[in-house]
């Protein structure tokens, strides 16, 4: 579903779910600096939002709350940054006009090798 022309949609949610990702990850990921947490999470979360600009849920809400709140749950095992980064974009190839190559032009081979796999996942059915 597609919000009308005149919609603007609110991100102060995924936004601030996002700044919540970023400060779990600061506290438990010790290999990394604080600074390139933020950015890489940050830069590849305006990415995905992006990606999915206009587009919205049934609930009405903006579509990329859905790869955010996975982003988050996903933090309770503690993941790499690049689980998350993929975490966020795993809907864009499916659902945006940006492809698995464009992802691995901005983030790279494993990036873009982790969100088709994950694309490829929702796929399969389970009995």
């Amino acid at each position: 579903m597609n919000p009308t022309s005149h919609t603007k949609l609110d991100y102060r949610h995924a936004d601030a779910t996002m700044q919540e990702i970023i400060s779990i990850v600061e506290g438990y990921m010790h290999t990394n600096r604080k600074d390139e947490i933020k950015n890489t999470l940050w830069d590849t979360y305006i990415f995905a939002r992006q990606a999915h600009e206009g587009q919205i849920r049934k609930s009405g809400e903006p579509y990329i709350n859905h790869p955010v709140e996975a982003a988050k749950i996903l933090t309770s095992i503690k993941p790499d940054l690049v689980t998350l980064q993929a975490c966020l974009l795993h809907d864009v190839p499916e659902d945006t006009t940006v492809d698995v190559e464009m992802i691995r032009e901005a983030y790279g081979d494993v990036v873009a090798n982790l969100t088709a796999g994950m694309e490829k996942l929702s796929s399969v059915r389970y009995k």
